[in-house]
């Protein structure tokens, strides 16, 4: 798959065939739905049945991965995963081109032009590749109002995420007999056996099935678009206005497959968002997020061709890919254990160091710290890789219903049949009957990052083995580097099981809150004070965008992970040195310097080390990433940590150690007593130097060099 992938970009006209391929699958979808493309008044009056938009809607979704007014995906039956129906089949709210945020507020203004130029460029184009006759001023026409139908049903047709954070009310159950009574705009078996085209017939049947129950998300939204494709949204529209936005969004999905790609103007903000078709078995939640990949320079394209390979691999052919991969990077057995060995041990002193942490909190009561042990005691850990795909028989039948034409077909083909294959191995879910596979890392154990699932995979916690490697990881490495780098990044997934979504949730993974009413209201003090706190970090400031500052809400559940993963990792790693002993002290003019509290943290902040990002860039992911900037991840998180101000000796009041701070799952002592270690002078200089660098940059204390190149002389 990597070769013919590289073979095929390097000719990719060829290979779309000057848009024959793009025209092929208009005209299936077409043929399927029965709505013509380009559609207008004249030629399609009527709003759609609702076996016509059940049709369109639903096989928009399951043959090509682009939800639309409904989005649907499997998730974890969060009343009783340890049922007989542990997976549920859940029917949510309108999917956009863009992220939600694009569309609210003063950020609109700033998008819609934008969004407009893009709608136009798509629509024109394929008009042409098709040979249309249709006047500027009509496709004109139909650009504005698919940009004003986008802005409707974000404003109107959509919960904000604020609200959707509180999981209990998304619990609702219908069956799919009482759906059409009240949801009368659709038919639901029509929309479910398309949406599960791909799928085993034994799933279709279950979940057309008239007793099967689904979960609504957001029943209320449900009913909105029901009753608006019945009455063309209020009014707002005319009925061809529902064929024209499918048309849009299905070409939108296919932008590759135009002959001729270039003919999208460049737009750094909308291009910071590249809306792929949906990708099955990828993990639900962001993970770690790492800094992105966007700023790497490519000597050829060549070698951008073989990266986007590599990529395509890891998320299509994920445990094939991850079997090559383990096996060049641990060729022996007793490489592997020795990897799971060290990683375990780091995992094992950070959840001492959390249940400390929570042992000395003044005001959580007795009985939510139980609660608290339990989400400790019972977390489940995924390291490196799924033990089945080292099985030659068993990776062999888990690929077996790829058939030959797989090997036989084009780049594009080829994906086509992992989409398929791995739709089919998703809806699988739904007829497992003895609770959910904790084991199952939900994610390809080739990508760099780590994820915390608090329900889907009942209170665990993936370490993949990409992760495992430098610069994050090395079991050679001082203990203080090591839990510097994969510490934190274990600490913050584990602290993700104590954030504002994670104490919804019990030790097995049950939707079941475990704070009592007075200690969630001293927990939402504590988060209130990390959302104002980042509220004031803008990095934007005296930028034209709006708004330029870190949202503190939409981040807060990363914020609270990056600052309690800190304190636990550091715990675990202090702890580590008082039982095993200190190790030496690095070599070198400058490094042999610091000492390992100040490597601890250097190694936390090379995690996150990028260039600095544009303010396009930045804006985008202000909008839209749940984390904070890299740079106030790590700003955010060692300001609100006396240990640091300990380690460089940074003045009461600076930036780096102001007077107020936020205590995040710790109570407010005086922590750096803790911590505090005693400098000769010449030790307490270069601190004082340290600190006032790293509040500038601090890899001008190694003249430009990178942590790894430096530690690499060890």
């Amino acid at each position: 798959m990597y070769l013919q992938c590289k073979t095929d970009k390097t000719n990719w006209a060829t290979i779309t065939a000057n848009g024959t391929y793009l025209k092929s699958i208009v005209a299936d979808f077409e043929a399927k739905t029965k709505l013509p493309f380009p559609l207008s008044k004249n030629l399609h009056p009527l709003s759609p049945t609702p076996s016509q938009a059940s049709m369109a809607l639903g096989y928009l979704s399951g043959k090509h991965g682009i939800d639309t007014l409904i989005s649907q995906y499997i998730d974890t039956n969060n009343k009783d995963p340890m049922s007989d129906k542990p997976y549920m089949l859940i029917l949510d709210q309108p999917s956009l081109s863009y992220p939600w945020t694009y569309y609210i507020g003063k950020t609109w203004n700033y998008t819609k032009p934008k969004l407009s130029t893009r709608v136009k460029q798509i629509l024109a184009e394929y008009l042409k590749l098709s040979n249309f006759n249709i006047t500027e001023s009509a496709i004109n026409e139909v650009v504005e109002k698919i940009v004003e139908f986008e802005y409707v049903l974000a404003n109107n047709y959509s919960t904000d995420a604020t609200t959707r954070w509180q999981t209990e009310r998304s619990y609702n159950l219908i069956n799919v007999e009482s759906f059409n009574s009240k949801y009368p705009s659709f038919s639901i078996k029509t929309y479910l056996s398309q949406i599960a085209i791909n799928a085993d017939s034994k799933v279709i049947k279950l979940i057309t099935s008239e007793k099967y129950q689904l979960q609504i998300y957001e029943p209320k939204r449900m009913a909105q678009i029901s009753a608006a494709l019945k009455n063309n949204f209020n009014g707002q529209f005319t009925p061809d206005i529902f064929g024209n936005y499918l048309y849009y969004r299905l070409l939108n999905g296919y932008l590759d497959y135009f002959p001729n790609p270039s003919f999208i103007k460049a737009d750094e903000f909308l291009d910071k968002f590249k809306l792929k078709r949906k990708i099955y078995g990828r993990p639900k939640f962001e993970g770690i997020r790492m800094p992105s990949k966007k700023y790497a320079k490519f000597e050829s394209d060549e070698n951008m061709f073989s990266a986007e390979c590599v990529d395509e691999t890891v998320n299509y052919f994920q445990y094939a890919n991850a079997r090559v991969f383990i096996d060049k990077i641990w060729p022996t057995q007793e490489d592997r254990n020795n990897i799971r060995e060290a990683v375990n041990h780091i995992a094992d002193t950070i959840l001492v160091g959390m249940e400390s942490m929570i042992d000395q909190l003044s005001w959580m009561s007795k009985e939510s710290k139980k609660g608290a042990y339990s989400k400790i005691q019972y977390l489940v850990r995924n390291i490196a890789y799924p033990d089945w795909i080292t099985n030659n028989s068993n990776l062999t039948q888990y690929y077996s219903t790829l058939n030959k034409d797989f090997m036989s077909g084009n780049f594009p083909e080829m994906l086509e049949y992992l989409n398929a294959f791995n739709q089919r191995i998703s809806f699988e879910q739904l007829l497992r009957k003895n609770g959910t596979d904790r084991k199952d890392f939900l994610g390809p154990p080739g990508t760099v990052n780590a994820w915390y699932q608090p329900e889907e995979k009942m209170n665990s916690i993936t370490f993949p083995a990409a992760i495992l490697r430098q610069p994050f990881f090395d079991p050679e490495w001082p203990s203080s580097v090591n839990y510097g780098a994969m510490g934190v990044i274990a600490g913050h997934e584990l602290t993700h099981g104590f954030d504002s979504s994670g104490t919804q949730w019990d030790g097995f993974g049950q939707l079941l809150g475990w704070l009592d009413p007075t200690s969630q209201q001293q927990f939402n003090n504590m988060t209130e004070c990390v959302i104002k706190e980042y509220d004031n970090f803008c990095p934007l400031e005296g930028s034209s965008y709006q708004p330029q500052c870190i949202n503190g809400q939409q981040t807060v559940g990363e914020n609270v992970a990056d600052n309690g993963g800190i304190h636990a990792a550091f715990r675990a790693y202090r702890n580590t040195m008082n039982f095993y002993g200190p190790d030496p002290l690095l070599p070198g003019d400058t490094i042999s310097l610091l000492n390992h509290d100040q490597l601890f943290f250097l190694s936390f902040a090379q995690v996150w080390c990028e260039l600095k990002p544009s303010d396009a860039t930045e804006y985008h992911q202000i909008l839209v990433d749940p984390h904070s900037p890299s740079k106030y991840r790590v700003l955010g998180t060692i300001q609100n940590f006396p240990a640091f101000r300990s380690a460089f000796n940074c003045p009461i009041g600076s930036n780096s150690a102001p007077k107020e701070h936020c205590n995040v799952w710790i109570s407010d002592v005086n922590i750096s007593k803790l911590s505090l270690l005693r400098f000769g002078a010449a030790q307490t200089l270069v601190s004082e130097n340290w600190c006032r660098c790293w509040s500038q940059r601090c890899a001008e204390v190694f003249s430009g060099n990178t942590f790894p190149q430096i530690f690499s002389q060890y």
